[in-house]
C-alpha cells in the first residue's frame, strides 16, 4: 500500500463519519422536514451528507486507481 492509497482510505473513512454524523440531524438520510414560524413545512436537504458520500466513493475509486502496479 503506497502513500496515495493510505490518504484515499483516510479520506473515505472521514467522509463516512461525516455522513453518519449529518444523518443524525435529519429524520431521513437525504432530506428532512422542519416547520417555519408560520407553521408551514420546510424541506431541508442534507447537502453535507450528499457531498460526503460522493467524496467517499471518489476516494474508494482513487484507492484502486492509485494502487501499485503488479508486474
Amino acid at each position: 500500500m503506497n502513500k496515495a492509497q493510505k490518504i484515499s482510505i483516510l479520506v473515505c473513512v472521514f467522509s463516512a463519519v461525516v455522513f453518519f454524523a449529518t444523518t443524525q440531524t435529519h429524520a431521513k438520510i437525504w432530506y428532512g422536514y422542519a416547520l417555519s414560524g408560520a407553521g408551514n413545512p420546510i424541506i431541508t436537504y442534507n447537502y453535507l451528507g450528499i457531498i460526503a458520500i460522493g467524496l467517499a466513493v471518489a476516494s474508494l475509486v482513487g484507492y484502486f486507481i492509485l494502487g501499485d502496479k503488479k508486474k
